[in-house]
């Protein structure tokens, strides 16, 4: 049997609890020398209740000292058996280590090993402070090896309680701890050895720095958000005030009640009944309402739109008070006011004007039926809400095909026919936030009368066209067989000028060369006559023509005047276009003749023919250093046989250059020219672009 002994240290209070069983339970087991159940207890005690900071504060260290005495060996060993003492020490949830002055470990417990990531046996004979790395504290700053509990407590022979750091261990983890020392001294008073405790509360740790930078993200929102935020007592009171009253209004709600005279006059007069209402309710603890709208002082007097919500937190001693959650509305209650006026203002035109206005939903119900066209149609406004298109229409495969384009995000503009009426149909596709399709709104005009004149104006165009083209063929046939008979009266009158000459009188003579003259003038206009009706004539497809090549064709053509004429003839690099390259030679071979024609008198002739690209077409100039033309000819000059000068004076029929303005409007293009008198002149039109530019004649320059 084991023999009784006093109450041992182990009882001190400390143990019973840590073993969590009552002092003379634990005094009954350790007098049996049964310390096994108790040991038992202890560690499911420990497990359970690892989180549970409160049960190491400021006892860990004692325990270690009551658990150990010198060098390691039990403290009561009259009591204890070794591998009791083992048992128990090694069931205690925080980690115990006995070291010596220096830090030479010379006992550590299971719990320790693992704050560590060590085995506790591995650990004893070295020095503390080489089994973990950097440690810091809770300030951020590493604490220093002299400035750590167990260093502290060998050093002022005090315990050093509470410290809480972070240490990593040696596999780079790191752990939060709590940790306790306390010196043991000899009977001189030396430190013989220190127990230091270390609790990990990593977790607790974690928790609370969570909770920390929670209440600060909350914190923030309250404070620099955009919604204000308030607490009140039940009597009105401010108990708290976010800053962004100042922000949003102008001032603190406070400073706002002594501007204006108290919580009822900030508000605007229509509106307090409602907020003292709603405000009351809460208070009583009825649930709030809806959202709240009312109007609001600035601090510069003007009225501000709030939306509030209240909430009673008079029951939570945390708050004890009713909080309000205000955001300002001003901008958007100020559209919403707008939005109804237009809506107003599209309802009245709607109702007044002769169309029809309709709106769908994304499966094709009508959603809105308005419009004075209705009437022509035989139905009444919002008739047909609420039904399908797809369903009212299904008859009509062109409807159909309109609504599934605009319901699939498509803008549609299309005729239909309703019977004798024909409208014009435009859908415009909405879409939601995310840019999907979300329905159509639509435009009915009812265009019947703008139909039927379209009907007839292409009837009129047809005719105008065939009576052209009829026209057209007219002139080639008649100017080209009136060459013949023409070209007999020339021969004749010419055979009888050389045969009579001198044997008749002087106006005999005279007569003859008038008639002469007459008939190569005549010659000369049938010609351009032909040439001008050869233009639309017979249209030949288009093909690329190298405009360079034209140009070099067209001074060849002329070599003999602008040699007479001293000229001097440059052309820049010149596109190749789609067209036709014979009336393109023939425009090139107009605008170069006219500026050798219309030279200044002792002046040699200057012609510079270039070209830009301007977006899809080429503009080309044609500029000499002529007689000019005055700006408001500049469009006279264009028309058929007009012509600003006299025969005396410069030969001609005055088609050329409306041969060339058709030419170039055939092409696609327009022509005009930019000029002063005595400054001489440049042509300029435009041509359709082509995909690349002409090679060889571009470039170069003549001289004569």
């Amino acid at each position: 049997m084991p023999q009784p002994a006093t109450e041992p240290l182990l009882t001190s209070g400390q143990a019973a609890r840590l073993l969590g069983i009552s002092k003379p339970t634990l005094l009954r087991a350790v007098r049996r020398g049964d310390i096994a159940p108790a040991a038992r207890t202890l560690g499911g005690y420990a497990r359970f209740r690892s989180a549970d900071l409160d049960l190491y504060r400021g006892g860990a260290s004692r325990v270690g000292e009551s658990l150990v005495g010198s060098h390691g060996a039990p403290a009561i060993p009259a009591i204890l058996s070794a591998e009791q003492m083992s048992v128990l020490y090694d069931a205690v949830a925080c980690g115990v280590v006995v070291s010596t002055p220096a830090g030479e470990i010379v006992a550590a417990n299971r719990a320790a090993g693992e704050i560590w990531g060590l085995p506790a046996e591995e650990a004893r004979g070295r020095l503390l402070g080489a089994l973990t790395g950097t440690i810091v504290g809770e300030d951020g700053a590493e604490l220093p090896p002299d400035a750590r509990p167990t260093a502290t407590a060998a050093r002022t022979k005090r315990p050093a309680r509470g410290v809480v750091f972070r240490l990593t261990r040696l596999d780079g983890a790191q752990r939060w701890v709590r940790v306790d020392a306390a010196p043991t001294l000899a009977s001189d008073g030396a430190v013989r050895q220190v127990v230091t405790s270390f609790v990990d509360v990593t977790a607790h740790k974690g928790a609370e720095e969570a909770l920390q930078a929670g209440e600060a993200r909350y914190r923030a929102l309250a404070e620099h958000g955009s919604d204000l935020v308030n607490v009140l007592a039940p009597d009105g009171a401010i108990l708290y005030e976010s800053p962004s009253y100042a922000r949003v209004l102008g001032a603190p709600l406070a400073d706002l009640y002594r501007a204006f005279g108290g919580p009822l006059d900030v508000l605007h007069p229509d509106d307090r009944a409602r907020v003292r209402a709603v405000f009351a309710a809460c208070a009583a603890g009825d649930a709030p309402g809806d959202r709240l709208i009312f109007r609001h002082r600035h601090a510069d007097g003007s009225w501000r739109t709030l939306e509030c919500v209240t909430t009673n937190h008079l029951a939570d001693p945390a708050v004890r008070g009713i909080i309000s959650t205000l955001r300002d509305v001003t901008e958007r209650v100020a559209a919403e006011d707008a939005l109804r006026v237009r809506e107003q203002h599209l309802q009245a035109v709607a109702g007044n004007v002769p169309l029809v206005l309709f709106a769908l939903d994304r499966d094709g119900t009508l959603t809105l039926s308005e419009g004075r066209g209705l009437a022509a149609l035989g139905l009444a406004p919002g008739q047909f809400v609420g039904r399908s298109a797809f369903e009212l229409y299904r008859d009509d495969p062109t409807i159909l095909g309109h609504l599934r384009r605009s319901l699939a995000g498509e803008a549609v503009t299309g005729i239909t026919t309703m019977g004798a009426a024909t409208f014009e149909v435009r859908y415009t596709p909405l879409r939601d936030a995310a840019g999907a399709p979300a329905g159509a709104i639509g435009v009915s005009m009812d265009i019947t009368e703008r139909a039927r004149a379209e009907e007839a104006l292409r009837a009129s165009a047809k005719e105008l066209e065939r009576s052209n083209v009829e026209l057209a063929q007219f002139a080639y046939v008649a100017s080209h067989d009136l060459q013949e008979p023409l070209r007999t009266i020339t021969s004749y009158l010419g055979l009888i000028r050389r045969r009579y000459r001198g044997r008749l009188d002087a106006d005999g003579d005279e007569f003859i060369g008038y008639a002469l003259e007459g008939a190569t003038r005549m010659s000369a206009l049938i010609r351009d006559v032909l040439a001008y009706s050869r233009v639309g004539a017979r249209p030949r497809e288009f093909a690329p023509a190298d405009c360079g090549a034209l140009v070099a064709a067209a001074v060849t053509n002329l070599q003999a005047l602008s040699a007479e004429t001293r000229a001097r003839i440059s052309c820049d690099a010149l596109p190749v276009v789609p067209g036709d390259d014979t009336q393109l030679g023939q425009l090139f071979q107009n605008l170069i003749g006219n500026a050798l024609k219309f030279r200044r008198p002792g002046v040699a002739p200057e012609i510079a023919v270039s070209a830009e690209r301007r977006g899809d077409a080429w503009l080309v100039r044609v500029r000499d250093n002529g007689i000019g033309i005055a700006p408001e000819q500049a469009a006279r000059i264009f028309q058929v046989f007009q012509r600003l000068h006299t025969r005396e004076e410069y030969e001609g029929t005055g088609i050329g250059l409306a041969v060339c303005k058709k030419i170039v409007e055939r092409h696609g293009g327009r022509i005009w020219v930019e000029s002063e008198p005595g400054l001489g002149a440049t042509f300029l039109f435009t041509l359709a672009a082509g995909e690349a530019r002409g090679g060889d004649a571009g470039g170069s320059e003549t001289a004569a």
